[in-house]
């Protein structure tokens, strides 16, 4: 992702650079028809997209700020601004959910904080949509240690997949533990069964 100048309107954004490999392809396009199809707030939107033959270009405000896990890393938040970030992201994905996008990989490092205190959720690149075509890759796709069991098990997901992912970042930032980090899915749904 690179800072660029939009050379029509003048205005910086941040623009997504993705090599035109087959697999990539389709996941910038699944990303830009779920963020298309949202206008919320605490969602970084997209502004244009364009294609060659090397790369598919993708541009989205630029959100100036860190993501979550940066902040966390950094300095600890009170705890009434991480529950106004985890409330935020919520409302986002019930947006998001309301139009049949289920984002699938919730995480402090997709959840932008802009300098003024805004959050912004961002990355659908793995989204499932109720389009049957959309979700294209039939891989455990997601964060592991922020996916819940039926995700793991490679159920048919809902939205509470994504509710259980900020859950876990709400937990994760007043804790300073993820219950469920995990390097691989047998250890990962272990820990989900305890």
């Amino acid at each position: 992702v690179f800072e660029a100048e939009d050379l029509l309107t003048g205005e910086l954004v941040a623009l997504k650079a993705i090599p035109a490999e087959e697999k990539l392809r389709r996941r910038a396009r699944r990303e830009m028809r779920a963020v298309s199809s949202l206008d919320h707030g605490a969602i970084v939107r997209m502004l244009s997209n364009a294609e060659d033959e090397n790369y598919i270009f993708v541009s989205f405000e630029l959100v100036r700020g860190n993501d979550l896990s940066v902040v966390l890393r950094e300095r600890r938040l009170e705890e009434s601004e991480i529950l106004r970030a985890v409330a935020a992201v919520c409302d986002a994905l019930e947006h998001a959910h309301a139009r049949g996008v289920i984002h699938r990989d919730v995480k402090p490092g997709n959840i932008l904080l802009r300098e003024d205190g805004i959050l912004k959720l961002t990355d659908f690149g793995i989204a499932q949509m109720d389009h049957p075509d959309a979700t294209v890759d039939e891989s455990l796709l997601g964060t592991l240690s922020y996916m819940a069991p039926e995700q793991v098990r490679g159920e048919m997901l809902t939205g509470s997949v994504d509710v259980w992912a900020a859950a876990l970042v709400a937990y994760e930032a007043l804790t300073r533990k993820n219950p469920y980090r995990s390097k691989n899915p047998v250890e990962l749904a272990e820990k989900h069964r305890k």
